[in-house]
């Protein structure tokens, strides 16, 4: 296993790759029905959000040895059960990612098998070769996963540029000019639990060498690269695709494909499409699988520079055999369980967790000597209402959904 330590850039890019995942392709069908303005407005107060917390569970970490992750600096800051809720909440998310990644990557897989060689992959086939595939991947440390995730974002941007340059030119105005500010509001749950990565701050703090500023500066890089290319995708999906479309999309929650104009209509959109779609769920779940391996090595207190050979064995197999066999033989089930559970768990983990850990380290505990996120109590306070309006938000969601 390579341990080497990589650079603020490299580890942007593992931040910004980790985030955009199979899910963030789908945004459009949710922020769609809400217009293009309503939807950039949501995009940016959920990536502030997202960053501002970022900063405070980052903050906390460098508060730690290295190594430790959400569970060491859950119980050092919140007691046992903090510890408890934050390891429980990361598993609850993380798990269900992992399998859809696996079952989802199975159909970009065939779509793509079948538009060049004429044959379907199985189901079976293809979690296997992705389990093995990503699994030795994140095997042989953060540092070649990193190199990798590097190389696969070169092709994502290669293949994202082929579908802005394919559709550009299909973008009408009178698309982007619809606005409903309803609509907008409650696709903000979704996007705070789309756009977040904070799963994998812990093992980047340690791939930098745990400086501060570098720690600072990779989160705002590494955020802001999804906000960027979020907004373009959905002036290129929005612009294209004609309201009724994606409301029906929405309303039946179907895939994205079923939303979007230019798929069905564009044989070149769709193979650039589908391109962009498995180097996304490939570099979402590298990213993901390394941190998962960090998790457990905190959680089984196994030194970060000991987490290596057969214990990385072991630990990789815990990451990536369970979701595996989820995505393989319940996906349907698991899909259901991220869009009525996914959004209470995410604000925990992305926003009561990180809070609480920024009042106790500067507040009641009063160690925190260089916070990495400025504003001091106010900030605090509002990012804290603002957690508690996304529970809100969850909650009228899930009872108009009812």
């Amino acid at each position: 296993m390579i341990q080497k330590k990589g650079s603020t850039f490299s580890a942007s890019i593992f931040l910004a790759a980790t985030t955009i995942g199979i899910g963030f392709l789908g945004i459009p069908v949710i922020t769609g029905v809400a217009g293009f303005w309503p939807a950039i407005l949501m995009n940016f107060l959920a990536w502030l959000y997202l960053t501002t917390c970022a900063l405070l569970y980052m903050e906390a970490i460098l508060l730690m040895p290295d190594g430790a992750n959400v569970f060491s600096v859950s119980r050092r800051f919140l007691g046992f059960t903090g510890a408890l809720l934050g390891f429980v909440a990361f598993i609850l998310i993380n798990v269900p990612y992992l399998a859809s990644y696996f079952g989802m990557g199975h159909t970009v897989l065939s779509k793509l098998t079948v538009q060049f060689f004429g044959v379907a992959i199985l189901p079976g086939i293809s979690c296997i070769l992705i389990l093995l595939l990503m699994g030795g991947i994140v095997f042989l440390g953060v540092y070649v996963t990193d190199r990798f995730l590097l190389f696969l974002s070169a092709a994502s941007l290669i293949a994202f540029i082929s579908i802005l340059v394919l559709g550009k030119e299909n973008v009408e105005m009178p698309n982007l000019i619809v606005r409903d500010w309803f609509y907008g509001l409650f696709s903000f749950v979704i996007l705070t639990s789309t756009l977040g990565s904070s799963a994998v701050l812990p093992t980047l703090a340690s791939h930098v060498g745990r400086d501060p500023r570098k720690c600072r500066r990779v989160i705002w890089i590494g955020m802001a690269i999804p906000l960027v290319i979020v907004v373009i995708w959905q002036w290129v999906t929005i612009g294209t695709s004609p309201r009724g479309l994606l409301w029906v999309a929405f309303e039946e929650s179907q895939p994205i494909e079923e939303g979007l104009r230019l798929i069905k209509e564009s044989p070149k959109f769709q193979i650039s499409f589908h391109f962009f779609s498995l180097f996304a769920f490939m570099t979402s779940l590298l990213g993901i699988g390394a941190a998962f391996v960090d998790v457990l090595g905190d959680f089984f207190r196994i030194e970060l520079k000991k987490r290596i050979g057969l214990k990385r064995f072991w630990l990789c197999l815990l990451t990536f055999v369970l979701p595996a066999l989820l995505g393989y033989l319940a996906l349907d089930s698991i899909l259901t369980f991220m869009r009525v559970v996914g959004g209470w768990v995410e604000a925990v983990f992305n926003g009561l967790i990180p809070v609480s850990l920024a009042v106790s380290a500067r507040y009641i505990q009063k160690i925190s000597k260089q916070p990495l996120l400025g504003g001091g109590k106010p900030v605090i306070i509002i990012l804290a209402i603002a957690t508690f309006f996304l529970f809100y938000l969850q909650g009228m969601q899930l009872i108009r959904g009812s």
